[in-house]
């Protein structure tokens, strides 16, 4: 499967361009993360991607994870706000989203900056 990309706005401040985008995860997330290139996001590179925020379930929830761009590899990740048995007090911090877990209702918006 793949991410679902809605195009908010894009723009040019001095060299760089710059792409916002309303990113939907899908049914079934990967270990490691999603694929999200530069050219998914109309550019040649990507130098900075900014998650703005946790994803949640509907724009401006209050539920979700936690997004962040693996530059190396060119994915999205997304990692629990907390144990996914509900307690906050586990020893494992921000554990990454399991293998094939449905999080298609997991919203977040990013600005990649970039040529």
């Amino acid at each position: 499967m793949a991410l679902t990309l809605t195009k908010i706005s894009a723009y040019t401040a001095g060299n760089k361009r710059h792409r916002v985008y309303d990113v939907t995860f899908d049914s079934s997330y990967p270990t490691g993360g999603e694929s999200l290139t530069a050219s998914d996001v109309n550019l040649r590179k990507i130098e900075e991607l900014i998650v703005h925020g946790p994803s949640t379930a509907t724009r401006g929830g209050t539920t979700g994870a936690l997004p962040t761009y693996d530059y190396t590899n060119a994915k999205l990740q997304l990692f629990w706000a907390r144990a996914t048995d509900g307690n906050a007090q586990t020893a494992t911090v921000f554990p990454e989203v399991t293998n094939t877990t449905n999080v298609a209702t997991q919203i977040c918006r990013v600005t990649a900056i970039g040529y």
